[in-house]
């Protein structure tokens, strides 16, 4: 591939300090930020660069992520609040409020017939960016070593005065949990501490 740089990190940095090295050479009207445990089916990032310079206010975009079967996965959600963290201590899904609550603030999966739409955030595993918001909202915060990170820096965009959009009918595959499955207590470690610290950070 000589048309690729490769940028050595000389360790493993994290998706937000990884990502960041990139993001401080990249010179392109649109950034993509894409998970190693991902397939771009052929059209797929193309389509994505289309929709992002024609949907109203768009900074960001992100498709429909699927399983290795082709079916859907959580590709979006809401931005968590603190009621819903504190909430979430106690685990109340689980008791009496089911999975769809728990569901809106952790990742939500598009549902036959869902249009392009705006949401909160689409899901870091991939995401496409313009120039204009790289520039307007700064690179992803590294406090977040996995986890969080695309939320955090989704919310900056909204109150920098962006939107990002889903485009449920544009599909990649996310073969979740490969790239971290070997480091499960590992990776539920993180996802607590980005958790709490998306939460201490914006409430």
């Amino acid at each position: 591939f000589p048309d690729c740089r490769l940028l050595p990190g000389g360790g493993n940095l994290g998706f937000s300090r990884g990502n960041n090295l990139a993001l401080e050479q990249a010179c392109g009207d649109r950034i993509l930020l894409l998970n190693p445990d991902t397939v771009c089916p052929p059209g797929s990032l193309a389509a994505l660069a289309e929709a992002l310079d024609r949907l109203d206010g768009a900074w960001a975009v992100g498709p429909t992520l699927v399983d290795e079967e082709d079916r859907p996965t959580a590709s979006y959600g809401d931005f968590p609040s603190l009621r819903r963290h504190l909430l979430s201590c106690l685990d109340p899904a689980n008791l009496w409020l089911g999975r769809p609550w728990r569901n809106r603030g952790l990742g939500s999966i598009p549902q036959p017939g869902d249009g392009e739409h705006p949401v909160d955030y689409v899901k870091g595993a991939c995401l496409m960016m313009s120039r204009h918001a790289l520039d307007a909202v700064g690179p992803l915060d590294e406090r977040f070593f996995m986890y969080f990170e695309e939320t955090d820096w989704c919310l900056r965009a909204r109150r920098a005065g962006g939107r990002t959009w889903l485009c449920p009918g544009i599909r990649v595959a996310h073969l979740e949990g490969q790239a971290a499955g070997l480091v499960s207590e590992f990776s539920l470690r993180q996802f607590q501490h980005s958790y709490r610290l998306y939460v201490a950070k914006h409430h």
